[in-house]
């Protein structure tokens, strides 16, 4: 079996997200800190971001999502974190793009207001000044999820 090499950092989500997909996919891999292995990395990266990943090849390739990509387009007898329903498949790519892109903001969100507020997230959010692009589109997943969660509690 082919074993990648996976640069990265404890303090990634991204880095992470590769590892913990390379996990449950089964695949030979090795973990690797950036920070100690500086130099095998620079050879691998095209640019100084983590994650990247060492393919058997010795080629490199970095962004989770395309890394992810390349893992199920590879192993596609392994599971895939995808629906095979195309409808699904669909939105699950949506989500996985959206909450990829949108990570910091939530972060930074829980970490600016929801701990001083101690309410939940659509309050926090409609309290927060934040002007980040995404403040409304979070607004409308939340108000979604409020919804969901009221008509659960009727039935």
């Amino acid at each position: 079996m082919a074993k990648y090499t996976i640069y990265g950092s404890e303090n990634s989500p991204y880095s992470l997200k590769v590892r913990s997909y390379a996990e449950f996919k089964r695949l030979a891999h090795e973990w690797r800190l950036r920070s100690q292995n500086d130099e095998e990395y620079q050879k691998v990266a095209k640019i100084p971001i983590v994650p990247a990943v060492k393919l058997p090849s010795g080629d490199g390739l970095q962004d989770s999502t395309p890394i992810m990509e390349y893992f199920d387009k590879e192993h596609p007898n392994s599971p895939s974190s995808h629906p095979e329903d195309p409808s699904l498949k669909f939105i699950s790519y949506l989500l996985e793009v959206f909450c990829t892109h949108s990570i910091f903001f939530f972060v930074s969100i829980t970490n600016e207001t929801l701990h001083a507020y101690g309410k939940p997230l659509l309050q926090t959010l409609n309290q927060t000044t934040s002007t980040h692009a995404y403040t409304g589109v979070w607004r409308r997943v939340c108000q979604q999820v409020d919804v969901s969660l009221q008509m659960g509690k009727a039935n």
